[in-house]
Parts: C-alpha cells; structure tokens; sequence
C-alpha cells in the first residue's frame, strides 16, 4: 500500500496494528480500538482485512459504534499477493471517503455557484426499506452530506423524515458557504412514471417546508428543479456507421425530441441519455424526466450537468449509467440495508456524515 501511495500522490504512514486471533472476533476488535482512542490515538480510518465476507456486517458496526470511517477488504484479494493496480484502487477509494477530490468537474456558468446537487433512492431487499440521501456541501459539488431513512417494507414515496434531513444538509452547507443554496438540483431515482406526482407531492413538498423554515424572511428564495431518473426502461438506440451497420451510440448521445414524452416545456420535458461507451451487447440508455422546474437554467445546461455527473463518481474510472448523487444515494442504501435492523441505532458524528464513508 505505501509503494503504490507514491504513485499517485497518497502518504501512507505506518499502521497501528490490530491482530485477532478469530476472524469473526469482533468483540476484541472493539476492545482493541477503544484502548487506542483513550491513548488518544484514535484512527484516521480503520483497514479491515475479513477472512470471510460473513464478517464483514460485524466488523462495520464496530467502527460505526466508535464513529471510525473503515475500509473491508476481503483476504482473498491478497491470495497472490497485492498488486500495485488493486492497492492503487483501494488507496483511491480510501482518499475518497477521506475528503479527498481524485478530480474536480468544471460546471457550466449558468449554474448558481449555491447550488445544491441531491440524490434520493430507496432500498426494499431487506426486511424495511431504507431511503439514502445525500446532498452536495462543498464548492466543488464532490463531496456529501448524508442520511438514510428507514420505512416500512416497500414503501417508495418519501412521506416524512424527508425534511429533517433537509434541514441538516442546509445546516451543512452553509457552514462551508456562508450561505444557503440558491438552487435544488434533486435525482429522484427508483420511481416509475405513475409515481410522478407523488414524488412532487409528498417529497418536494417537505423541501418546501424545510425552505419555509430555513430561510425565514430570505428576500430571494431558491429555486427547485427536479428530475425523476429510470433505469428500467425498453427503448434501445442505434446508429448506421459506415458500412450500413447498425452499433451502439457512442457516449454522450442524447434523444430530446420526437419520442419523448414532452419537449416544449423549459418546465417539465424529459430525455434519454447515454454515459457509457459500450462495445459488446446492447447499450442500456436511461431517461430523464424534469417533472418540476421553477430555475431559469436552461434544457441543454441541466442535460449536460447530468452528462457530466455521470462522470463524477469516484468510485469508478469512467462513465455510470446515472449521476453521482444518485449512485452515492444508492450505495447509502444498500450499505445499511447490508448492516440490518441494528443501523436503526448507528447516530453519526458529523465527519463521517459529511463523508463518502459508504463507498
């Protein structure tokens, strides 16, 4: 890990180490970390090295108890030993839910400098399903605050909670501006097209009301532009290349007229998208639907800010399907839809809330 640390620019210091005797012995796994932090030596993250990945729900709750960001890696990973390109992308995701930028993303003018970015996307695979939230808080629109919310099993729509955990991502982010946001840029992931008007209703209206109660007697209120995100869908888009053959577009193409379903309206149009260059099988495009917005940014900037937020998650080299706070909101989750019924308990100190620790 050192050696690869000098490669890309990561200082690496000598660990303090903590052996167990059992894999799965996570009670002195706690015993150990607590006698560090009352020797003052608390960790900057804990490595965590799980012989099986049965391990790994364990091993989380104990560091989340003790408010310590973690990295699990799975033992056999290092079966034939670590090589420079898997502890690279070890280091790279460690620097990431450290706070640290692997690169930044030049926005479009047009775009408030307080602009706020916001994923939401619910979870139901486990017993309830949780809500991930997340909301950008820095300049540089890369790193986040977030939450999860825990509902009943396979409920979708977000009907409370929503605008307490506004409240504190606008805490968040004034505190690094000064200022509140001027603009809501929110992801609405995992919902249908019947669930529109529910998600404007339930969800944007508790973005309303934590406004109303932030904002007090603000002469400029912010303005909201959200957009409903679709995976699931069954058009397929080709082009004819030279020879009359019929191939995936390549990155970056954009449908905005004739089949979508509006595209009149600077308030409420839609359109597909297609991040990721893909040479074998089918490319899956995904669609975009603005259900409500009130900013004066325009159709091509909000398409093209969703473009580039394909790009901006650094969990990956290259292009998703969706926009980063969209995948950061599905990966808060899925992580404590993985740690079960006790995540109820887990309550966050505020550096790893405006972390990626969940990556």
């Amino acid at each position: 890990m050192q050696q690869a640390s000098l490669k890309i620019g990561i200082v690496v210091e000598d660990p303090n180490w903590i052996e167990l005797e059992r894999g799965d012995d996570t009670y002195g796994c706690e015993k150990q970390l607590k006698a560090l932090i009352d020797q003052k030596m608390k960790p900057t993250i804990a490595v965590v090295m799980l012989g099986n990945e049965r391990f790994y729900k364990g091993f989380k709750h104990v560091c989340y108890g003790n408010n310590i960001i973690s990295q699990c890696i799975q033992y056999k990973n290092f079966g034939k030993g670590l090589n420079l390109s898997v502890a690279s992308n070890i280091l790279r995701q460690i620097n990431s839910k450290l706070g640290g930028d692997l690169f930044a993303l030049k926005f479009a003018k047009e775009l408030s400098p307080l602009t706020m970015l916001i994923g939401i996307d619910v979870c139901h695979s486990g017993p309830s399903s949780i809500v991930g939230f997340c909301a950008s808080i820095n300049k540089a629109r890369s790193q986040y605050y977030s939450e999860r919310i825990v509902q009943k099993k396979g409920q979708e729509i977000v009907n409370k909670q929503l605008k307490d955990a506004i409240k504190r991502a606008l805490g968040c982010f004034q505190e690094k501006h000064g200022d509140f946001p001027q603009h809501f840029i929110i992801y609405r992931d995992g919902v249908g097209d019947g669930m529109r008007k529910q998600v404007l209703q339930e969800e944007v209206t508790q973005f309303r009301q934590a406004i109303i109660e932030t904002y007090n007697t603000a002469k400029k209120k912010p303005v909201i532009t959200v957009i409903i995100v679709n995976k699931r869908i069954t058009q397929r888009f080709f082009i004819e290349d030279g020879r009359g053959q019929l191939i995936n577009p390549p990155s970056g193409a954009l449908i905005d007229s004739k089949i979508v379903e509006n595209q009149d309206s600077q308030s409420e149009y839609d359109f597909y998208l297609i991040p990721q260059f893909t040479t074998q099988g089918c490319v899956l495009p995904t669609h975009f639907y603005v259900a409500f917005n009130d900013s004066m940014v325009e159709k091509a900037t909000i398409e093209k800010l969703t473009y580039d937020l394909c790009h901006y998650y650094f969990n990956w080299a290259g292009a998703i399907k969706v926009p980063a706070p969209c995948m950061y909101a599905h990966k808060i989750a899925e992580l404590f839809m993985n740690l079960g019924k006790e995540a109820k308990q887990i309550e966050f100190s505020e550096r790893i809330s405006q972390s990626l620790h969940f990556l």
